[in-house]
């Protein structure tokens, strides 16, 4: 029910809620997003005390901060596991309701660009059109994430188009928690390290 297919082909979860919990750090919003959305039982101080802990695990090399999140959601009757960033594999969560979360790497100059793109691609009404637009962007903005310093941030993949071949990514970090598109190249190259996990179904 969450799920809609728009005119245009875009395949779209609704955005996610923003859980609103002060106690949330920034580094660790992505996932209380994430989790808030397949759980809004979630309790942000207990989640917050949780993922502080798995933290300081990691710096001395134990415990990776996706397991401690993966072991809070098994609380819940959930799971957390890493998947493939393939269109198949992405097409199929979504459409099921279920988003994808994902580490990328995204300077502010490349949201800048992408924010500008976005309103391009609004106001088209030929999607074979945008995608012609789309392929001329993507080869600037490829070639300047391959120069660019990273600076990876935790974002929320709730969309898709099968035509264009675009993501549409939620991050929870910049204000109300914007939505845009990314083309399929540009989220492979800018994933940290495979760094995409899912619900378990």
């Amino acid at each position: 029910a969450n799920v809609k297919k728009q005119p245009n082909g875009d395949v779209e979860i609704a955005p996610l809620p923003n859980p609103n919990a002060p106690d949330i750090s920034i580094a660790s919003k992505a996932y209380a997003f994430y989790i808030y959305y397949m759980d809004p039982s979630l309790d942000p101080i207990k989640y917050e005390k949780e993922v502080e802990k798995a933290r300081l695990k990691e710096q001395r090399g134990n415990l990776p901060l996706f397991i401690a999140i993966d072991a809070y959601m098994s609380k819940k009757k959930l799971g957390f596991e890493k998947i493939q960033f393939k269109s198949s594999a992405i097409s199929a969560l979504i459409k099921k309701g279920v988003p994808v979360y994902a580490a990328l790497n995204v300077p502010k100059a490349f949201l800048e660009h992408i924010e500008k793109r976005q309103e391009e691609r609004e106001a088209l009404t030929s999607m074979k059109a945008w995608g012609s637009a789309l392929k001329k962007s993507e080869k600037q903005i490829l070639s300047d994430l391959a120069r660019a310093p990273a600076d990876s941030r935790g974002m929320l993949v709730i969309g898709f188009n099968p035509d264009t071949k675009e993501y549409l990514v939620q991050l929870p970090h910049l204000e109300d928690s914007k939505t845009f598109w990314m083309s399929e190249n540009e989220c492979e190259a800018a994933l940290v390290k495979d760094m995409a996990y899912a619900a378990k179904l």
